[in-house]
């Protein structure tokens, strides 16, 4: 729990240092509003996170949408290069509690309240909180994306009290299916920007009434349980 705690506190920082700069752009513009700040700043209780798994909300002219924020710092125990550029989900634990992955599941397809993009960040390190990559997606098709491929992903054990098993998505995957809404990294900087643009814009001004390519392609063997996604 500890494990958890001091990487909360950590997270909350390393964001708050581009909260006004690099991830405004990463989103298309806005307002962005703290879930878990603890000043006069918050918007809605903490509920939003422990249970639909919300970090911030953007605000824009249409209304909110809710941002899951992960934030990674580099370990120099590992050998691998860094930063990873991927995007992890809580798979599993060995002691059987609920996780992220089949949590969010059943949030999508019951209709309940979950983040509307994913934004994962790799930091240098938890001191100056240095931003070497960040990149955003749509948590329902990433999520079903994710679904649909399990078998082709890798998952990674991580040495932590809980034992806790991970699903790691490299950007580039995403990228490929058109999956991958915006991308900035220190030496390439952004993403493709008219791409990009794109796939925000279409994200703010979607029809309920008909599913994106991109989603009608990840719930065609998968269909939700209770009803029809909008």
């Amino acid at each position: 729990m500890s494990n958890y705690i001091d990487d909360l506190g950590a997270s909350i920082c390393a964001f708050e240092g581009i909260k006004y700069t690099i991830l405004p752009e990463l989103l298309g513009g806005g307002k962005i509003h703290s879930i878990e700040k603890k000043d006069e700043e918050v918007l809605i209780k903490s509920e939003m996170d422990q249970l639909a798994g919300i970090d911030y909300m953007l605000q824009d002219k249409n209304g909110l949408l809710g941002i899951a924020a992960r934030a990674q710092w580099r370990k120099e125990e590992i050998p691998k290069p860094y930063p990873y550029n991927s995007f992890t989900i809580r798979y599993r634990r060995d002691s059987e509690a609920d996780t992220e992955y089949p949590k969010r599941i059943r949030q999508i397809e019951g209709d309940y309240f979950y983040p509307y993009y994913t934004v994962q960040a790799y930091f240098e390190d938890k001191i100056k909180n240095k931003l070497l990559s960040i990149a955003l997606t749509k948590t329902k098709e990433y999520f079903l994306f994710v679904r649909c491929n399990l078998k082709e992903l890798s998952i990674i054990k991580k040495i932590r009290a809980d034992n806790a098993m991970f699903l790691a998505i490299k950007w580039d995957i995403l990228k490929k299916e058109n999956l991958l809404c915006n991308q900035w990294d220190i030496e390439n900087g952004w993403l493709d920007s008219k791409q990009s643009n794109k796939i925000i814009k279409e994200g703010f001004s979607l029809d309920i009434n008909e599913p994106s390519k991109e989603l009608q392609k990840y719930t065609e063997y998968h269909p939700p349980s209770r009803k029809k996604y909008r």
